[in-house]
Parts: C-alpha cells; structure tokens; sequence
C-alpha cells in the first residue's frame, strides 16, 4: 500500500513537470529531479503512459459516438525544430526551438 501511494505521489509530480513544460534540473519539489526523472524514465520503458492514453481514449469512445471524429484538424502552426539549426527561437516561447508559421 505504501509502494502505491509514493509511486502516485511521483506520477503527479511527473505530470507537473510535464504540464508546466520545465526541465527536470529545474524542478524544484518534495522529490530530488534525477528521482523524478528516472521514474519517468522507467514508466516510459514499462509503457505505462501508453496504457494510460489507451484507457482514456477508450473512456472517451464511450461516451462519444465515432462520428464526431469524422472531421478532425491539428494545428500545425508550430513546426519543431529538432536539429536546433538556422532558426530563430520561438517568440511566443523563449524555452522551445520552433518556429511559428502562419497559414
């Protein structure tokens, strides 16, 4: 039982991090980073955000009848800039490499 209440104490400390975009070494909570960062790490490994998204996803299908997903759009204004070269930083976010595209 124990186990089970640190291991959610750690999941919302991950889903923290995850939300408010900061990087590990600059978390600064009741759990040292490189803890946090290895469970997450861990979780990853043993696929548990996998399960997690195929069980909401499959809530939401319940309650929701398919066709609301017949018309579906992404908003690709944002383009990542994975290899970090020859563009200027994001002006509406300093902390990501992408680049903001009008369409």
């Amino acid at each position: 039982m124990i186990i089970i209440i640190q291991e959610i104490k750690y999941f919302k400390e991950i889903l923290y991090v995850l939300q408010n975009r900061i990087c590990w070494s600059h978390y600064n909570g009741p759990i040292n980073y490189k803890v946090l960062n290895n469970k997450h790490n861990e979780y990853v490994k043993k696929g548990y955000y996998n399960k997690l998204y195929e069980l909401v996803l499959n809530n939401y299908f319940k309650k929701v009848y398919m066709s609301v997903l017949k018309y579906q759009s992404t908003d690709t204004s944002f383009i990542f800039n994975k290899q970090c070269k020859g563009l200027k930083r994001n002006p509406f976010d300093i902390s990501q490499n992408l680049i903001h595209h009008n369409i």
